[in-house]
């Protein structure tokens, strides 16, 4: 009798073939062994074309070595799935993992954890952004199978893995059920400085906001900061960043001003001073008959950021100037940091391009675009209003490749 028992290396599933058995033949059974050996070494080596060829040998020898519908050949197969989903081969993938889930639901029942790693790739396999209910149903088992699994690390990470996977499938508006599973689970079993803690707190701020509970946003992105700035190492990283200008923008947008100062100063001591200046937050002014032109103003920005004795001083069109003072002295910038301590700076230029705009659909008022017509500073996400009643606050992209640490999990 041949059983299995799995182990995780590098992300990938990896299974111990144990046998006592003479039932196959010789021959047979060292083909597969030779196979399977390889693609575990190649796996360990990080070697993925390697790896997807040793797999391929390794379920067809064992798929004639255990027979098909043998528990070991419907996991042999996972692997291989999972390396061709991978690769993007999801066609391929759901070729091999055809009727390998009723194995395993017979060996272990419908609702056993043992179900997962399939159900994982099968959701994977089937996900089509276009058509997304084929692949849901499945990833819709990973959570339900694990909703009372012991082990609350294994559930959160599960449920992250999936909104990494939609993350990255531009199926954004699919994650809120498993960003919310992941959140409790490793609230249950992470500190507040683990990375993938506040991944998800970032997350859950993030659909907290779309439904306007921004005050939940807010503590969310509070939780999530802790970790953020761990993996700094003594700077500003990019997470910590975009969480301060997302809580940034909340709160002046929420009327709470001098909630979001302190946020503006931890960025002001982590961030070189580097001019031409851009505000982090640009409040949209009252609706009226807007024409396109450029206002260029000067000011000081004050020690906490505020703008103060904004003046025009050059305009296109005149008419546009009071719009253009409102606008500004609403904003908020990073203010200068001299020797670890903030200061006013005075003549600081910026210039406010108002543009027409088409009425909105189904909003009874034009909205108005706030740009700057300069090139994004690559520090900070361009500050825009736009959209006001749809998304009523901005949402800055994450940059967090290089904040990937050894977590196994993938963020945004």
């Amino acid at each position: 009798m041949c059983h299995v028992t799995r182990l995780r290396t590098s992300g990938f599933i990896l299974l111990g073939l144990l046998c006592t058995t003479s039932t196959v033949t010789a021959d047979k059974n060292q083909d597969f062994q030779k196979a399977y050996k390889a693609y575990q070494q190649h796996i360990n080596a990080n070697d993925t074309p390697k790896a997807i060829k040793a797999a391929e040998q390794a379920y067809l020898f064992g798929s004639k070595v255990y027979g098909r519908n043998s528990i070991n050949t419907a996991n042999l197969a996972i692997n291989y799935a999972m390396l061709l989903n991978d690769t993007r081969k999801s066609k391929q993938a759901r070729k091999v993992l055809k009727g390998k889930l009723r194995i395993l639901e017979k060996e272990y029942g419908k609702h056993s954890a043992e179900l997962v790693p399939m159900l994982m790739e099968l959701g994977r396999s089937h996900f089509d952004p276009a058509r997304p209910r084929d692949g849901l149903k499945y990833f819709n088992r990973v959570t339900s199978i694990l909703e009372n699994h012991e082990d609350t690390l294994h559930r959160g990470r599960k449920n992250f893995d999936i909104v990494s996977f939609l993350l990255k499938n531009r199926a954004n508006a699919h994650t809120r059920q498993f960003v919310e599973a992941a959140y409790e689970a490793y609230s249950d079993s992470l500190t507040p400085n683990d990375i993938r803690l506040g991944l998800a707190a970032y997350h859950m701020a993030l659909w907290s906001t779309s439904d306007g509970r921004f005050t939940e946003a807010v503590a969310y992105l509070d939780s999530a900061l802790p970790s953020f700035q761990t993996i700094g190492g003594g700077d500003v990283s990019s997470l910590e960043r975009t969480a301060r200008i997302m809580s940034i923008q909340i709160l002046e947008r929420t009327g709470q001003s001098n909630l979001a100062t302190p946020h503006l100063l931890a960025l002001g001591r982590g961030h070189e001073w580097i001019t031409p200046v851009r505000p982090l937050y640009m409040p949209a002014p009252e609706p009226g008959s807007i024409f396109g032109g450029d206002v260029e103003l000067v000011f000081s920005i004050d020690d906490q950021g505020y703008v103060k004795q904004a003046n025009v001083s050059g305009s296109t069109r005149p008419e546009l100037n009071e719009t253009a003072l409102s606008i500004i002295n609403g904003a908020r910038f990073v203010p200068r940091f001299v020797d670890g301590k903030a200061v006013v700076t005075e003549g600081v230029s910026y210039t406010i391009s108002i543009a027409d705009v088409q009425q909105y659909a189904g909003d009874s008022q034009s909205q108005i675009i706030v740009n700057d017509p300069r090139p994004p500073h690559r520090d900070f996400p361009t500050p825009s209003v736009h959209d006001a009643q749809r998304d009523e606050i901005l949402y800055p992209g994450l940059d967090a490749d290089k904040e990937r640490e050894s977590t196994g999990d993938v963020y945004f």
